[in-house]
């Protein structure tokens, strides 16, 4: 009988730490969330960029005109509590019947990339750019937001003469690449 009450104390004990150290995991999480937070709206602040905080996703945005075929983005950017992701949108939706060519042009460009990518967001129908910023040890450096935020809207603008011919103008991913070494 003694042993029976010695192992279900253990047991409770063993099942209390475990709870325990998953409350001390979450609220570490929400700390390291509330931190990367904090480096966004800094950096925006200090940047002096009109943006938009949502609540419920945890993710600022601010529109921007670009200099290109494509003249506007809208800039997302989301933490988590293991990072910030930098997210640019064009200001524009994809036509459905020239998604396909535009994924063949983008997975090239995205193999010679050393950081970041371009995607497409087939269920919203847009075309972006973004990349994510580790802090799981450190929380992410101003410089470095600034960093990713001018790499975002540079890449782009890069890409938006492409992107508006491939999408609008009927150009091919053949065409676009060629047209990209011909620049180069």
């Amino acid at each position: 009988m003694l042993k029976r009450m010695i192992c279900a104390l253990l047991t409770c004990m063993l099942l209390l730490g475990g709870a325990a150290d998953a409350l001390a995991d979450r609220e570490e999480d929400q700390a390291r969330l509330a931190v990367n937070l904090q480096a966004i709206k800094a950096a925006l602040d200090r940047n002096e960029l009109q943006y938009t905080y949502q609540e419920d996703g945890d993710s600022f945005y601010a529109e921007f005109d670009l200099d290109g075929a494509i003249s506007s983005c809208i800039m997302w950017l989301i933490a988590y509590d293991d990072g910030v992701q930098i997210q640019m949108d064009y200001d524009m939706e994809i036509p459905p019947d020239r998604v396909d060519e535009l994924a063949r042009y983008l997975m090239r460009r995205n193999s010679s990339l050393r950081m970041g990518g371009f995607y497409i967001d087939y269920e919203e129908g847009f075309v972006g750019y973004q990349s994510f910023i580790y802090s799981d040890v450190l929380p992410p450096t101003q410089n470095a937001l600034d960093f990713h935020m001018a790499m975002g809207l540079t890449m782009l603008e890069r890409l938006s003469d492409r992107v508006k011919a491939i999408l609008l103008d009927g150009m091919t991913a053949e065409e676009a690449w060629l047209a990209d070494d011909a620049k180069n």
